[in-house]
């Protein structure tokens, strides 16, 4: 069994055994120390299993973020997963940072997997991802959020999966054998 790469963008402090570690300062535990906003990244295609992105995507601008996504595509194996945590445009966290240059909704994450919007609202970027999760998750900041949980910060969860065109083709024709066997062997009734 092959070992699972895991990759953390902009960890700060957040270093775990195991994980390669990026980071735009240096400092103990980080491995690579990059800029995530100037491409292309130094790691190879298809490189990592997992990539784990929290709160650093909303300090880039526009063309930076989709830069970055691309990237992170890229260096992604096929059905590799992408976790990414970002504050949620509509809490005070979101704006009050001065080093946030991208606010994002939930929806913000959809334009990544499959979807018909148009090649001009897609920027080409439709179908990089399959979209799992994308979860809205209100954080309880005591003091900050003067009585109303969530209102200081809540947090988008988003996990995408890059597209495994080999494992997507045998799960379309195993689907297949299924529904021509019938209802009697787990198949669709005819």
């Amino acid at each position: 069994m092959t070992e699972i790469k895991r990759l953390n963008i902009g960890c700060g402090g957040d270093i775990q055994p195991g994980w390669v570690h990026l980071d735009m300062h240096p400092r103990p535990g980080v491995d690579v120390v990059h800029d995530i906003a100037i491409t292309p990244w130094p790691f190879s295609d298809e490189e990592f299993d997992f990539v784990k992105a929290s709160h650093v995507l909303e300090h880039l601008d526009n063309d930076h973020f989709i830069a970055a996504m691309r990237e992170l595509h890229r260096i992604l194996k096929p059905g590799g997963v992408l976790s990414i945590r970002v504050p949620e445009a509509s809490c005070a966290a979101a704006i009050a940072d001065p080093t946030h240059k991208m606010q994002f909704v939930p929806a913000s994450f959809t334009h990544w997997g499959k979807h018909d919007m148009g090649p001009e609202t897609a920027a080409g970027i439709s179908g990089l991802f399959n979209v799992e999760i994308i979860e809205s998750l209100p954080q309880n900041r005591g003091q900050y959020d003067r009585g109303v949980p969530g209102s200081y910060f809540t947090e988008i969860i988003a996990e995408l999966v890059k597209p495994d065109p080999e494992r997507e083709r045998e799960i379309a024709l195993r689907r297949a054998e299924l529904l021509a066997q019938g209802p009697e062997h787990g198949g669709a009734h005819v």
